[in-house]
């Protein structure tokens, strides 16, 4: 096997904790998701992703979406502060039945 393929497979595994972080972070957030956006929104919204650069939640309505795009700076501050996570630097809102009902 070639240095570069070395490499390369070393710079693959060097991924994978860091999704392992990522989706420990999403779990601790989804329990935690009302102390964050406040108990009303949790009941309109869910976050289902977390990316390198993005967190995802999806919204039951336009009008928690709205509230929840307000709200962006607010929410991935109080993610540093509780996951100290830092990596996100937005969200994406998706309007969706997937959102269990209230």
């Amino acid at each position: 096997m070639s240095e570069e393929r070395v490499g390369a497979l070393i710079d693959v595994y060097a991924m994978f904790p860091k999704a392992a972080e990522r989706v420990a972070i999403l779990e601790r957030l989804k329990l935690s998701w009302a102390s964050v956006v406040g108990p009303a929104l949790a009941r309109w919204s869910e976050p289902y992703n977390l990316g390198v650069d993005e967190l995802c939640v999806a919204v039951r309505n336009k009008r928690a979406a709205a509230q929840l795009g307000s709200m962006k700076g607010t929410i991935l501050r109080k993610m540093e502060a509780r996951f100290g996570y830092e990596h996100e630097k937005d969200f994406t809102l998706t309007i969706t039945d997937r959102v269990p009902p209230p």
